[in-house]
């Protein structure tokens, strides 16, 4: 008896081909055999495309793959979460709005868990869902269509309720890496964003994650090479890490500091360039301040999360009397920064600075942001694109971590900061 096996592969592919073309997307370029990869699948594309009264995502896979599609408010997110999968293209930003869709990104989002975010520019729900095979892929087409302001937000409450990933649930035991505590002091280095937030990105590509993650390696190995202090990361790779787990990493290790490495874009200052090392304060020195403060603050947003912080408990921490000698030790430990980075980089014209960023809000661990540069400034891009300077940099950041730690550590003990 002849198997049916055969001719329902054939018309699978037949189903498959229709709806390929009906969604307007291109073919692959060439066809790809049977065997499906070991280890992760692979995500070769990533497509936009509009449709009647909404738009369709693609994601071209070399296997089928498990997923799950929740909805966000303020602001207005669609959140595909996926098993790990390797990306092997970049995001692609649209042009423009594309039906609902503002902008999308994806990327790594916890070590087993990979990501979708689709940024709304009006209420819209994924309608339904197509997987087909396209020449030994799978195709997963996400239609998104417009929905009522009352439609959505009944979705998005269920979405809420539902999520795995409330706050409960991320784990600050998964997030990072930790040289073994002794009697020497533990400086938490925490590279800003990673994963599915690249934080700023310039024209050609570079992405402030990857820049500021580099610089924190070649930092940790510097402080490990001198033996003065322990090292922990709250990141060792291109991993997302929430605001708050950045925060609880470094105070539940009983770390001496915490310093923060970003390097953000500012498209509306294009000629403001140098480092500047930031503390924190309920009002912000400056506008830009206020500005980098506010953009640092929406990782999780990014990212996906539906975590908003607890303004009544940032107020708390902000105005705590117990903060007030936590703050001294950072304004310490800026003026430090600031004293040792010109010998090797260019400064901000004013480099000591504060603002509201919610990484700093630690009660009982100093800490301080240090953004080493600016992505929107093509002099400062071609400096942190520099292994020459990268080096400088470790060595001129280690050395002011060390002296700041060597002067504060027996009164960091007496007050009952734990270094």
């Amino acid at each position: 008896m002849m198997s049916l096996k055969p001719i329902l592969r054939a018309v699978a592919r037949w189903c498959g081909a229709l709806l390929l073309a009906a969604s307007g997307l291109p073919a692959l370029a060439q066809p790809v055999g049977e065997a499906a990869p070991a280890g992760p699948a692979v995500v070769y594309s990533v497509a936009l495309t509009p449709r009647p009264a909404g738009a369709t995502l693609a994601l071209e896979l070399s296997r089928e793959v498990d997923y799950d599609v929740t909805v966000l408010r303020q602001p207005d997110r669609i959140v595909i979460d996926l098993p790990k999968v390797v990306f092997a293209t970049a995001a692609q930003k649209p042009a423009g709005k594309v039906g609902p869709v503002a902008a999308y990104r994806y990327g790594l989002f916890f070590a087993d868990r990979s990501r979708v975010v689709i940024d709304l520019a009006e209420p819209a729900l994924n309608d339904r869902v197509d997987s087909i095979e396209v020449q030994g892929r799978r195709r997963l087409l996400f239609h998104i269509g417009k929905a009522d302001r009352a439609r959505f937000a009944a979705a998005a409450g269920d979405s809420v309720r539902n999520r795995a990933d409330s706050v409960a649930a991320i784990a600050p035991a998964t997030v990072g890496s930790v040289t073994p505590a002794g009697k020497r002091p533990l400086v938490v280095i925490d590279p800003g964003h990673g994963g599915i937030d690249p934080g700023a990105t310039t024209a050609s590509g570079e992405a402030e994650k990857t820049v500021v993650l580099a610089l924190a390696l070649a930092l940790r190995q510097q402080l490990e090479k001198s033996g003065k202090v322990e090292v922990a990361m709250t990141r060792d790779g291109d991993t997302f890490i929430a605001l708050r787990d950045r925060v609880r990493f470094a105070r539940e290790r009983g770390a001496a500091l915490l310093l923060s490495l970003h390097a953000d874009t500012l498209a509306y200052e294009p000629g403001v360039r140098g480092a500047s090392i930031y503390t924190l304060s309920e009002k912000a020195s400056d506008e830009i301040s206020q500005r980098l403060a506010d953009s640092e603050n929406k990782a999780d947003q990014v990212a996906g999360l539906d975590t908003p912080e607890d303004e009544s408990q940032v107020g708390n921490v902000l105005f705590d009397l117990t903060k007030r000698e936590t703050r001294h030790f950072s304004i310490q430990l800026a003026r430090q920064l600031a004293e040792t980075l010109p010998k090797t980089t260019s400064m901000h014209k004013n480099p000591l600075r504060s603002a509201g960023f919610r990484v700093l809000t630690a009660p009982d661990v100093p800490s301080a942001l240090v953004e080493v540069g600016y992505l929107s400034s093509a002099e400062d891009v071609k400096r942190m694109l520099s292994a020459e300077w990268r080096g400088g940099m470790a060595t001129a950041i280690a050395a002011a971590v060390e002296k700041y730690v060597g002067e504060n550590a027996t009164a960091m003990t007496n007050s009952g900061l734990k270094p």
